[in-house]
């Protein structure tokens, strides 16, 4: 049981409030702050005494709903797993004791890369209307996600650079500027290079979304901005056949998770089974039969009947035969 000082009782926001300061301190990104927020406040609302008090048991059975997918139950582990580290620091301590240290993190199986195909890429970049226009050319020519194209600024790219600042996990990364990219932006004001549609500021899940219910509603593709983004990933890695390369230009803290989003192209399997040599078809005549050797010694054998190779053989080859191996003649030759 989580044991706490007698003389004082934190409310589970106070410590939220707290932990999300702690983590601005720490240099994490904007949305994982969100993230977190909703998440502890959430898990906050639903224990029986709230964060403060929370049990073991409590936690895993929380983290057991079935509406969860696995990845989703993945995230919400560790956001509580980090809330409960940072509550009992002993520098400074909320609670005495950890109750998230048995929460094991769900396994979340390696999903395919799902590149959209060149055609809808085509579709989306030319045809759709701003501002998912826009989204659909930083996702598809920038490898941009929904977080980084909410926070993206016009003084963050120009003709040689996009600078993207603390993407996913914080981390700060530079992308060659695509033409695609530099002719969408290049004559933006500075600011956003998007909006919402009633003029606030864009968020991550409302670019993500509302592009994707344009995308499904209006141009009838099966598609989102991730389809998008592996799309460029997909074709940086078959151009270059670098995974560091792809793995920098996409913002991924490791090469298992560039795996993921780099399918290898239709035409590279193809020259891969092409470059197969085809042994199954002869190129030279198959060598002669070779017929057994006699051994040295044959003793006195008999031939009844035989005709020595089906007949080919003389009767006078046949005699110089038995007389030189002292073989036994029984039955008539031919």
């Amino acid at each position: 049981m989580i044991t706490v000082s007698a003389e004082y009782l934190p409310m589970g926001q106070e410590m939220i409030d707290a932990h999300l300061t702690y983590l601005r301190a720490q240099g994490y990104s904007p949305n994982t702050i969100r993230d977190a927020r909703r998440c502890l406040t959430r898990l906050d609302r639903d224990l029986p005494y709230g964060l403060p008090v929370a049990l073991p048991e409590e936690l895993a059975e929380w983290l057991a709903r079935d509406n969860w997918s696995r990845q989703t139950r993945k995230t919400y582990r560790d956001h509580i797993a980090r809330f409960f580290a940072w509550a009992t620091d002993p520098a400074d301590p909320w609670v005495d004791r950890n109750p998230a240290i048995g929460l094991r993190a769900p396994r979340v199986p390696t999903g395919l890369p799902r590149p959209a195909a060149d055609h809808d890429v085509q579709l989306c970049v030319t045809t759709a209307a701003q501002p998912w226009r826009m989204h659909c050319i930083l996702a598809a020519y920038a490898g941009l996600r929904p977080c980084e194209i909410a926070q993206l600024r016009r003084e963050d790219v120009d003709e040689q650079w996009l600078h993207v600042h603390r993407g996913k996990g914080g981390r700060d990364r530079r992308i060659p500027t695509h033409p695609a990219v530099w002719a969408a932006v290049r004559d933006l004001p500075p600011g956003p290079v998007t909006r919402q549609v009633n003029g606030r500021p864009a968020t991550a899940q409302w670019v993500s979304q509302m592009t994707a219910r344009y995308m499904h509603r209006t141009l009838r593709l099966d598609i989102t901005l991730y389809n998008l983004r592996h799309w460029y990933g997909t074709v940086t890695q078959a151009v270059q056949g670098d995974a560091r390369v792809t793995q920098e230009l996409m913002g991924h803290a490791s090469l298992t998770t560039t795996a993921r989003y780099t399918a290898v192209s239709d035409l590279r399997l193809r020259a891969a089974i092409a470059a197969l040599p085809d042994l199954t078809i002869p190129t030279c005549q198959p060598p002669a039969a070779v017929q057994p050797a006699r051994p040295a010694a044959l003793g006195r054998q008999r031939l009844v009947g035989h005709h020595l190779d089906a007949g080919r053989a003389t009767r006078r080859q046949v005699v110089d035969a038995a007389h030189h191996q002292d073989v036994m003649l029984v039955g008539h030759l031919p």
